[in-house]
């Protein structure tokens, strides 16, 4: 499984780096209709990503909500080779969120904070 998922996780010098991560996601939310959803801005997104851990738990949301989330934090770091380590960072996190090694919780969270750590240094 690891190896197909590397294939569509974007690599640092690939030429449109991030281009399948969308604006915006639905995350299915339970209540009174069956298609309820919350609309998740994945172009701007909260330093502490402390509330949408807790929808995407309430909500039981499924991987690949947690790992969008993730990608989108990292397509907010700066393309300069400086951010290089910060990319690898979170390649890193969501292989081990693949494989079970770390929680979707643990791994989406780390690449949020690399990421505002990072942001908040540079300026």
């Amino acid at each position: 499984m690891l190896l197909v998922l590397a294939a569509f996780l974007p690599q640092p010098a690939a030429a449109g780096l991030f281009s399948d991560i969308p604006s915006a996601i639905d995350i299915p939310v339970q209540g009174d209709q069956e298609d309820e959803a919350v609309e998740i801005d994945l172009e701007d997104l909260l330093d502490d990503p402390t509330e949408l851990c807790t929808l995407f738990e309430n909500e039981h949301a499924a991987k690949t909500y947690w790992m969008t989330v993730a990608l989108a934090y990292a397509k907010q770091a700066p393309n300069i080779p400086e951010w290089d380590s910060v990319r690898q960072f979170i390649q890193e996190q969501l292989d081990l969120m693949c494989i079970g090694k770390v929680s979707v919780k643990e791994g989406t969270t780390r690449a949020a904070q690399q990421v505002t750590e990072g942001l908040k240094a540079s300026d």
